[in-house]
């Protein structure tokens, strides 16, 4: 389906449980693109919400739903914007050049987890990652912004009380958004060893993780890049 042009919002959902929304665009709504108001268990996923004149993917009042593989991009203000929606679940989305924020938090809004997402930030605007004022927690690692240090990636978390906002661990590059992709990061190695016996040489040695990021078995593991860092926040 396709929604163009609408002056208010292109697709809502008001008072709705366990419906799903899939494989819509989008485009050019007067206000938000996709609404989800007083809403609960719902699925969003596949759609793509474009040049909105506020927010891509508004939830208001509407908590554990599940957002997934949606191309939000190019509105005027917020990509997602939480409003006293709580436990909702998004994942393996594209948040891009959304001009307030990418994702946004306020209200009573509290437990939800952005994680596994790719973030990219309009390049005039490179600091507008995330907002959350709400003071409650939402988990927003293992997300990809764009950047590969830490002091970078703290610096796109514009939340009041960025303590409540998590942003680390965050992934080094894209996330693999297609169906049945593995997304799951393996999980640290054990057993660390330096060995500097050899002058001007460390060898560095450890046991391969058995278990991914989520709890899971590792497959197909067939190494990791190791990098030096520079200085503090630079790894």
């Amino acid at each position: 389906n396709s929604a163009s042009g609408n002056s208010g919002k292109g697709i809502g959902l008001k008072g709705v449980s366990n419906a799903l929304v899939e494989s819509n665009s989008v485009s050019n709504s007067g206000k938000h693109g996709i609404v989800l108001d007083a809403s609960t268990g719902n699925t969003v996923q596949n759609n793509t919400s474009d040049s909105a004149g506020y927010n891509g993917l508004y939830l208001a009042s509407s908590p554990n739903n599940f957002l997934t593989r949606n191309a939000v991009r190019n509105n005027s203000n917020v990509g997602l914007r939480l409003q006293n929606s709580s436990g909702n679940r998004v994942t393996a989305n594209w948040f891009d050049n959304n001009q307030t924020f990418q994702v946004k938090a306020d209200g009573t809004s509290s437990l939800n987890t952005i994680q596994k997402n790719n973030i990219s930030l309009p390049a005039s605007k490179p600091t507008v990652g995330v907002s959350n004022t709400s003071l409650m927690a939402l988990n927003m690692s293992r997300n990809y912004w764009g950047v590969t240090n830490e002091d970078s990636v703290a610096a796109l978390n514009a939340s009041t009380g960025a303590a409540w906002t998590i942003v680390v661990p965050f992934r080094l590059g894209v996330v693999d958004t297609s169906v049945g992709a593995d997304t799951s990061a393996p999980g640290p190695p054990t057993g660390i060893t330096f060995d500097t016996s050899v002058g001007a040489q460390v060898t560095i040695s450890w046991t391969a993780p058995l278990t991914d990021a989520d709890g899971g078995g590792t497959t197909g593991l067939p190494g990791g890049p190791v990098s030096r860092a520079l200085g503090p926040g630079t790894g």
